[in-house]
């Protein structure tokens, strides 16, 4: 059986004076907190409601669903 990822979950930060958006990452490295299935999707929920985030900031949770191959880098 092969996976394939047709959708992405991915946890968004927005800035509460111009609405500005980036995607929430861990630590220091540039791991941004994204799944590609539902069962890491729901690990990364709980990690994200355990974090603390400044005052006014607004995390959102956004699905991507349309796929489209851009290029084989390698």
């Amino acid at each position: 059986m092969s996976f394939r990822i047709e959708r992405v979950w991915v946890f968004v930060a927005v800035h509460p004076d111009d609405g500005d958006e980036g995607v929430i990452q861990v630590g220091d490295t540039w791991i941004p907190f994204a799944a590609g299935d539902e069962r890491r999707l729901e690990q990364l929920k709980e990690r994200v409601r355990a974090m603390p985030f400044p005052p006014g900031l607004t995390v959102k949770l956004v699905r991507f669903e349309t796929r489209t191959d851009v290029e084989v880098v390698r």
